[in-house]
């Protein structure tokens, strides 16, 4: 029983290591957003070590009081951009892409008073992106490019953490005006739709657990 029990260990212990989550910026605050069509915005993001950010998550509502449901509106097309940090704004880029086709999905929560629906949306990254210890800008714009403005509506929710994110209208170029608001994201080191790799060490542990239990089966 003991054996039965350190094999499942060793199983669970691997297949934990596989988490994809590398960075919260905390959930929704309910209470507003910061308009990602009409303008650009962006947040800041610190690692301890480095880190490899495959995909992203990040919440999304309306602008427009008159409609319940961002996913009537949403274009499905995200442009983002990653960012150095210089003294506290953001620097020089270090990534940027588009990404259509995507969808959003109901959290289950609405504004109160507007019942305005809070959805998430998810998607890849272009291409990989190594960053190393230190603070960087994310940046999510809903259209084709850093500039346009689809007229959709759409809004990044805040988040419930405090800080000082950036917005600008995106026909005035890099977003440099402080909020004095987080923004609701998650980044991710494992692509969406797809089942993670496992780290060697992680084989290693997987096998050892396999091999326990083939043991105890034999006896």
């Amino acid at each position: 029983m003991h054996r039965n029990k350190f094999a499942l260990a060793a199983l669970a212990t691997a297949l934990s290591a596989q988490a994809a989550l590398i960075f919260d910026n905390g959930t929704t605050l309910n209470s507003g957003v910061r308009d990602i069509t009409l303008f650009r915005s962006a947040d800041d993001f610190t690692f301890g070590g480095s880190q490899t950010v495959v995909a992203v998550r990040f919440l999304i509502s309306n602008t427009n009081g008159s409609l319940s449901d961002p996913a009537t509106n949403f274009s499905g097309t995200v442009t983002y951009a990653i960012y150095n940090n210089s003294s506290g704004s953001i620097g020089s880029q270090i990534a940027t892409g588009t990404v259509s086709g995507l969808t959003s999905t109901f959290t289950g929560i609405t504004h109160p008073g507007s019942f305005a629906k809070i959805n998430s949306v998810q998607f890849n990254l272009v291409s990989a992106v190594v960053l190393g210890a230190g603070t960087y800008w994310l940046e999510l714009h809903e259209g084709p490019t850093l500039s346009t403005d689809d007229g959709t509506g759409i809004g990044w929710e805040l988040s419930a953490n405090t800080g000082n994110a950036k917005q600008g209208l995106a026909s005035n170029g890099l977003p440099t005006g402080s909020i004095n608001a987080e923004l609701s994201f998650q980044l991710h080191d494992s692509p969406f739709g797809e089942t993670a790799v496992p780290e060697p060490g992680s084989i290693t542990l997987i096998a050892a657990g396999l091999a326990a239990m083939a043991r105890l089966q034999r006896r």
